[in-house]
């Protein structure tokens, strides 16, 4: 009888557990879709997540806009050279043709 008694009580306390359990774990209801979301978490491991994603987004931002930036000042510098080189050219062409003799 005593052992039926335990096993009884071990399966009451273990049907509380996972009853409780499923209860705790369950998501918070969304928000409406009128209202943003908000920036915080109840949960701080998904905050330093949501956190570090933020900042990861803005570090690519600034690096992208650094890179666009830097392309910019290639393209021109490219520009200006060839425009420099094409200019030393017509410079050579028009010196020998002017000392070629005719």
């Amino acid at each position: 009888m005593a052992r039926t008694t335990l096993r009884f009580a071990t399966a009451l306390i273990v049907f509380g557990v996972v009853t409780s359990g499923s209860a705790i774990a369950q998501q918070p209801a969304a928000p409406a879709e009128g209202v943003a979301a908000s920036a915080t978490h109840s949960d701080p491991i998904v905050q330093k997540r949501m956190e570090v994603r933020e900042a990861n987004r803005k570090q690519r931002e600034a690096n992208a806009k650094t890179r666009k930036q830097a392309q910019q000042q290639q393209a021109q510098a490219r520009a200006e050279r060839n425009q420099s080189v094409q200019q030393s050219r017509d410079r050579a062409t028009a010196a020998i043709s002017a000392s070629a003799p005719q």
